[in-house]
């Protein structure tokens, strides 16, 4: 006897539970009439049909996994994908869009992002990324939202992350990275001057270029400097 009154709470809490559920499952309240995008500029029918959604869908019964892996599919140009349900009636899909920072040369050329990821293909006025050089064809069709796996690209976007964050060329740019010979990656800055890098440790020879553009031991005039050597313990200058 002493179980029941438990039993008795129990099947009244669900009840209670499945009562609200399904009142809120086919309440107007509880319908979707609100649906924000951030990260992407669209008018509001473009929203519904960019998230799959229609207005007036019971809140509850949206699956927010469905909404991403949609979203992922059909645009693998974002990195990041968040959807929230904030009831009554809102769903909020934040975006963060992947960014280009290199462009690849295979039977066309190609933006990718700081992962390998095929963003779309390089504007023909040029991009204003580096270009790397020496990547095979892979075996699959390049099309967006591939991700290229070859281990020196890795590599090469690697470097030209460190290029941009330690400011190490400051007035000049890199046009180039060349990873065609593994065992002498070459960047190229303004089209004109290659920085011969070989195979190893390149970051710390790039924090040894870094030091001595620092303290204005390195001028880095286009029109005197042919080439950089770092493959050895002092900085060898080829001259024009």
């Amino acid at each position: 006897m002493g179980i029941f009154p438990y039993l008795i709470s129990f099947g009244l809490l669900g009840c209670l539970v499945g009562g609200s559920y399904a009142f809120a499952v086919s309440s107007e309240l509880f319908c979707l009439d609100k649906l924000i995008v951030s990260g992407r500029v669209m008018d509001e029918a473009d929203r519904f049909r960019f998230a799959g959604l229609r207005r007036g869908e019971p809140m509850l019964s949206i699956r927010l996994d469905d909404i991403e892996g949609r979203i992922r599919r059909y645009f693998p140009e974002y990195q990041r994908i968040q959807v929230r349900r904030n009831l009554p009636n809102e769903i909020r899909i934040d975006l963060i869009e992947r960014l280009p920072v290199a462009r690849l040369r295979l039977d066309r050329e190609v933006l990718i992002d700081e992962t390998g990821v095929v963003l779309a293909d390089a504007p023909a006025s040029g991009e204003p990324v580096p270009l790397i050089l020496g990547v095979p064809e892979p075996d699959e069709s390049v099309t967006k939202g591939v991700r290229i796996q070859f281990r020196p690209l890795e590599q090469a976007i690697k470097l030209i992350g460190e290029v941009s964050a330690r400011n190490i060329l400051k007035n000049h740019r890199l046009t180039v990275c060349d990873i065609s010979d593994p065992r002498n990656v070459i960047l190229r800055i303004d089209d004109s001057i290659d920085i011969r890098m070989g195979s190893r440790n390149l970051s710390d020879k790039l924090r040894k270029l870094a030091d001595a553009v620092e303290i204005d031991d390195l001028n880095i005039d286009p029109k005197k400097v042919r080439y950089i050597d770092l493959r050895f313990d002092d900085i060898i200058i080829g001259p024009r």
